[in-house]
This record gives C-alpha cells, sequence and structure tokens, in this order.
C-alpha cells in the first residue's frame, strides 16, 4: 500500500511505528533531535530505541547499517555505554559504544575492536537504509542535483515490505 502526502504531514507517523528515511545527514539529525525531544528522551540511549552500526565489527559480528533494538542500557563508564541489543532475528549482544557518536554529524574515526560505532535509527538517511527492509516506512523526498532521481526513489520505496507514505 502506498500514499503520497506533502512533507509536512510525515510527522502524523512517527509514533507509529514508520522508519522515517530521508536524503541528508542534516535533516536525519534535526528530525532526530526533534523525535527523541517529542518522545522525551533523555541524552543516553534507552530501552526500546532503535540504533544503527555505523561501522563493520567483526568482533561482535555485525555490519555497517544493521539496525539493532536496545533491550537494556547496562553502564555507563565514561565515554562508553554497554548496551544490551537484539537484531531484527532475535540475537542479542551486549557490547560497549561511544557515546559522542550518537547524534554526531560524521563517524568517529575509531577502530577499537570490541566497541561499536553506532548513532539513532529513528531516521535513516537512503545510503544507511540500502539492504534494510522495514514494515512502514515514510520516505520524506530530498533529493542532491548529483543524484539519479530515479535510483534515488526506488532506493527508498523498496525499503517498504507493507506499507510506504511517500512525502514530497
Amino acid at each position: 500500500r502506498c500514499e503520497i502526502v506533502p512533507k509536512k504531514e510525515a510527522y502524523k507517523y512517527v509514533n507509529l511505528g514508520y522508519q522515517l528515511i530521508c536524503g541528508f545527514n542534516k535533516t536525519k539529525m534535526r528530525l532526530t533531535k526533534e523525535i527523541r525531544s517529542f518522545q522525551k528522551r533523555g541524552p543516553l540511549p534507552e530501552e526500546g530505541e532503535r540504533i544503527i552500526i555505523l561501522q563493520n565489527n567483526a568482533y561482535h559480528d555485525v555490519f555497517n547499517g544493521q539496525v539493532f533494538t536496545i533491550r537494556r542500557p547496562l553502564a555507563v563508564r565514561g565515554r562508553f555505554i554497554d548496551l544490551d541489543i537484539e537484531d531484527s532475528e532475535g540475537r542479542s549482544i551486549v557490547a560497549p559504544c561511544i557515546l559522542e557518536q550518537f547524534g554526531a554529524e560524521k563517524t568517529l574515526q575509531v577502530r577499537p575492536k570490541k566497541i561499536l560505532l553506532a548513532d539513532w535509527a529513528n531516521v535513516l538517511n537512503a545510503h544507511k537504509s540500502q539492504g534494510s527492509e522495514f514494515d512502514s516506512v515514510v520516505v520524506i523526498e530530498e533529493i542532491h542535483s548529483d543524484w539519479n532521481a530515479a535510483k534515488w526513489r526506488y532506493t527508498t520505496t523498496t525499503r517498504a515490505k507493507n506499507r510506504l507514505i511517500y512525502c514530497w
């Protein structure tokens, strides 16, 4: 099922379990901040929130773009937070994540073996959504003039399994 609506209506779907996908990192950061504020979330990752892995990590057998749900935050240790997380197939791991990466504009250039680089996943840019699939998706159209618009639209719209809301 697909519905095409104006961009201003994207907010209707935030708390209904839809995955938001946009074009630009700046939009992702702004919307994530607004959504977390609206949901009265604190500065730290919380139970039930979804996160996205930003870098492959062989130690934990996770890959760039993989989405996890936080089962529970365990401990804050300096610049790290230990998270008990679960992927969409039910596999759980406990791993330390770098706190300063959450909400950061760029991926940190850190290559620790046991540390995960992760960020909030309630809004993803189209690039990070590639290879993922979600039951319900809200696409906020943002296409740079250098991009192939048809490929961008294909990539974003095919992330939805059951329901697609396309905001233009």
